[in-house]
């Protein structure tokens, strides 16, 4: 009895150290020690969690998740998931998750699927991590469930070359490098043949390495060195060409060509040619000098006599006189070299006149052009879109009667009818919108020279307005004309649409009476051969009858004389037996 009390003691001290816990029918949700009991997230990938992924290209990996942990059955406590890409270790990749977030009953599980799209350049592994969170409604808990998924990038090879001077301005007889810059901007090494496929002819170049390795990122400069020669002794602006080619040594296809223009002008003389330039210099001097010279003599002002002599100035004012005649000869080659100026001044102003002209008469001309070219170019443009559209319906009729009459002419020979063709049908004429007139050539004003005053006299403003004005209402006259011509070649089109549609029509109706009288033709040729055909098949039959007959009284007679000939030939035995009966009864 002492033991009981004790024992009930311990029981009462269990239950106490024992947390409460409720039935999840009753809706009081467990503690949290005991919360990854009753919910936890559970996670599974569909398929491969690895893939493959070309650049610019996209995969797709699914993964299931539900609550993993032990709840009541009848507990109604709701979960909401939410989902989100948490970490992704590599360059040049993008993922997102679908869908981001939804409501899932504690038995349920759902289906997710995460997109992982590659860049241009994408390194080449990647983990994409996924985070699922499990919020439990009416309590704090959230619970978390992680899933990862790893992608590789295909190979790919980019190459990328970069010249940083591809113009050089060059000068002849000198010698210039050019840097390339290689790049291996693939995800694995390769190697490189640099090649100079093309350059002008006698151009010496080389390159400072053929062949470059490079891992993934590396970048690596090739130096082309070349040298231009002489070309020629002047070049006002020429541009030339070299091509480098960059092509990778493992795969030939993939290969990059650049240009580098290399721009040559001015003078350029070699060594020998400054030599024979300052040979010949001294002769160039003196020829000039020459030319001056004769120049000068031949100078008409120059040519002028003095008009005095030194035997006939009297000796008496001798000096004073001179003077005076020396003054008058010095006026007489002024005047003499004023003229000149003054001639050369009216030439100038007539050829000046003379180009004035020429552009006022373009200018009226071209005004006058344009108040009647465009209606006329637009009367062409309907005349020869008319004809086309005319010869287009036209051809078309001329096919439609030729297959026709071709269609009857093979009846009446197959089935041996007289069906007459069709005749030739009547066009409706072509008849063409009228040519628009022309506006008459206007009076074109003159530029005229004030030799006096040595200037240009213009014309009359106001009879270039009076000129000009005509020409320009004119040419908004020739918009309008346009149009209306325009509409008169729609409308004669459409005359010409609506005269072949009803010759087209006309046509057809001729075409199915013939057909009509072919098909009745054609039926007749068909009974009469049916009728012949049956006739020579009763023909045959009545012949097949006759040899029938015939054959059968020829086995009848064979019959009849088959058993004429036994019947004698039994006749003759029974004979014999008797003969030979005869014979036994005599001897005996």
């Amino acid at each position: 009895m002492r033991k009981f009390p004790l024992l009930l003691l311990a029981l009462m001290l269990l239950m106490l150290s024992m947390p409460a816990q409720e039935p999840a029918s009753a809706g009081i949700i467990p503690w949290d020690a005991w919360s990854d009991f009753w919910w936890n997230v559970q996670v599974e990938p569909i398929g491969d969690s690895t893939a493959t992924v070309k650049p610019l290209g996209q995969y797709e990996f699914h993964f299931k998740f539900w609550n993993g942990g032990v709840v009541n059955g009848d507990s109604k406590v709701p979960l909401r998931y939410y989902l989100r890409i948490t970490n992704i270790s590599g360059e040049g990749w993008n993922a997102y998750v679908n869908p981001t977030f939804i409501y899932l009953g504690q038995g349920e599980s759902y289906n997710a699927t995460v997109y992982v799209t590659a860049d241009v350049k994408p390194s080449y592994i990647a983990n994409i991590t996924c985070e699922i969170a499990m919020h439990v409604k009416l309590t704090d808990f959230v619970k978390y469930g992680n899933i990862t998924f790893q992608v590789r990038s295909e190979p790919y090879r980019w190459l990328a070359v970069d010249i940083p001077t591809p113009v050089v301005d060059g000068k002849q007889e000198r010698t210039y490098t050019v840097p390339i810059n290689i790049t291996n901007n693939g995800n694995y090494d390769d190697e490189y043949l640099i090649s100079v496929p093309y350059a002008p002819s006698r151009w010496l170049y080389a390159l400072s390495e053929q062949r470059v390795h490079l891992f993934p990122g590396e970048s690596a400069q090739v130096n082309l060195t070349f040298h231009i020669p002489h070309e020629r002794f002047y070049i006002q602006y020429e541009n030339y060409l070299m091509k480098v080619k960059i092509q990778s040594a493992n795969d030939p296809s993939s290969y990059i060509t650049r240009p580098i223009v290399v721009s040559l002008h001015g003078f350029h003389l070699t060594i020998g040619q400054l030599a024979a330039v300052a040979s010949i210099m001294p002769s160039f001097v003196l020829l000039a000098a020459l030319g001056a010279s004769f120049y000068y003599l031949n100078n008409e002002c120059r040519q002028i006599p003095k008009p005095w002599k030194e035997e006939e100035l009297p000796e008496k004012n001798r000096r004073e006189v001179k003077k005076l005649m020396r003054e008058e000869w010095k006026s007489a080659i002024y005047f003499c070299k004023g003229e000149k100026e003054r001639i050369k001044r009216l030439n100038y102003l007539f050829a000046r006149k003379e180009s004035r002209q020429r552009a006022l008469e373009r200018k009226i001309l071209g005004e006058w052009k344009k108040a009647w070219v465009i209606p006329h170019q637009e009367w062409e443009k309907q005349c020869r879109e008319i004809r086309e559209e005319y010869e287009a319906y036209r051809r078309k009729i001329l096919t439609m009667w030729r297959d026709a009459n071709e269609k009857i002419k093979k009846a009446n020979h197959n089935f041996g009818s007289s069906i007459p063709l069709i005749p030739q049908p009547e066009m409706p004429p072509l008849k063409l919108i009228p040519e628009p007139g022309k506006l008459p050539k206007p009076r074109i004003p003159k530029y005229e020279v004030d030799v006096k005053r040595m200037r240009i006299i213009e014309p009359d403003k106001l009879l270039l307005e009076r000129i000009l004005m005509p020409l320009k209402r004119g040419k908004s006259i020739a918009k309008m004309e346009s149009d209306k011509i325009r509409r008169m070649g729609d409308a004669r089109k459409e005359k010409i649409r609506l005269a072949f549609i009803a010759l087209e029509k006309k046509m057809e109706a001729e075409i199915a009476r013939a057909t009509s009288k072919i098909t009745a033709e054609k039926t007749r040729h068909q009974r009469s051969r049916a009728l012949s055909e049956q006739r020579r098949r009763a023909e045959e039959a009545k012949k097949r009858e006759r040899q029938r007959i015939e054959e059968e009284k020829k086995r009848l007679r064979e019959r009849m004389m088959e058993e004429e000939r036994r019947k004698r030939e039994k006749a003759a035995m029974g004979r014999e037996e008797l003969k030979a009966g005869k014979r036994r009864s005599k001897f005996k």
